[in-house]
């Protein structure tokens, strides 16, 4: 999310400009699993019925886990039907998601991240 707009599933995008620079931003485009903030790591559940869910962790109770899913809808599961759950690897941003783009392309992204 930037200024307001898009879903909150990854950490929000506004003030890069003064964690990083330009170098470490595209460094993280490039390898996005590299390292991955705990609060933004995607928790994949198996439930009894055979079905996958993941998501970011939102909320848990005693009896329900709330889930984020890849397309910002809010999933609740009770943990009762979990079978497994287990935190993954890797970011939810895609590897490779600037392979075969124009080098502008890729400068452009990387200025729109450290705009204020």
């Amino acid at each position: 999310q930037k200024q307001g707009k898009g879903q909150l599933l990854g950490p929000p995008l506004d003030g890069l400009h003064l964690k990083y620079s330009r170098d470490q931003i595209l460094f993280h485009v490039l390898n996005p699993s590299d390292w991955v903030d705990p609060r933004y790591r995607l928790l994949v559940l198996e439930t009894l019925d055979g079905e996958g869910q993941s998501g970011r962790l939102i909320k848990e109770s005693d009896s329900h886990v709330w889930l984020l899913d890849l397309l910002g809808q809010e999933q609740v599961i009770a943990k009762k039907d979990i079978l497994e759950r287990q935190w993954s690897e890797f970011s939810i941003m895609p590897e490779g998601l600037l392979d075969g783009r124009p080098p502008q392309d890729v400068a452009d992204l990387i200025a729109y991240l450290l705009a204020p």
